[in-house]
């Protein structure tokens, strides 16, 4: 079963089989070095999942699952407990990211710009950053939220109320300053607008 990948999905996997020869025989050399070689094997499996628990859904559901294998089994090993702080991590950023992207979708995107009485997608963000910095499903939702307040710049300017646009563009301009995002949009959008 452990050269197959079966782990634990059933009483034929190699877990619960080498647990079934270790309960025969608490001694039994073969049964402990393959039970070890199923810890390693199925931590490798949980980290392959971990990579993808960002974005995927799925994964993060195998992470759950080896998470509750290797709580099971391996309570007090160090790996495990290492492993089940970054699953720990994963479903706090999913749970983040997730409130964040709905704040987006009621068009609450300020962390100070009192949109919805509270803090916005950009405060749930930004605790995204500061727990894992470059995560980028938070990355993408923060150039979301930038794109968001460029488009009601855009609005504005379309319907000439410039100085609403203005704010907008200085709002945009908080979230990313080091990108070349918002003065592009103030030169196309503000300006050119405002020539016509």
């Amino acid at each position: 079963a452990l050269e197959e990948g079966r782990l634990y999905d059933d009483g034929d996997a190699a877990i619960p089989l080498y647990l079934a020869l270790l309960d025969r025989d608490a001694d039994n050399e073969d049964a402990k070095a393959g039970l070890e070689n199923a810890r390693q094997r199925l931590l490798e499996l949980g980290s392959q999942a971990l990579d993808g628990a960002g974005e995927d859904a799925a994964a993060l559901r195998d992470a759950r699952r080896v998470a509750a294998v290797a709580r099971g089994v391996w309570p007090d090993d160090e790996e495990v407990e290492s492993y089940l702080q970054q699953v720990d991590l994963a479903e706090q950023l999913w749970q983040l990211n997730s409130e964040a992207e709905e704040q987006m979708a009621a068009g609450n995107y300020g962390d100070n710009y009192g949109e919805a009485g509270n803090g916005g997608a950009m405060a749930v963000l930004r605790e995204v950053l500061a727990l894992s910095p470059g995560q980028p499903r938070a990355m993408q939702n923060v150039a979301a939220v930038e794109s968001a307040l460029i488009r009601n710049a855009e609005t504005a300017a379309d319907e000439d109320d410039f100085d609403t646009a203005g704010v907008w563009l200085d709002r945009a301009g908080t979230i990313r300053p080091e990108a070349s995002t918002v003065p592009d949009a103030l030169t196309a959008t503000y300006y050119g607008q405002r020539a016509s």
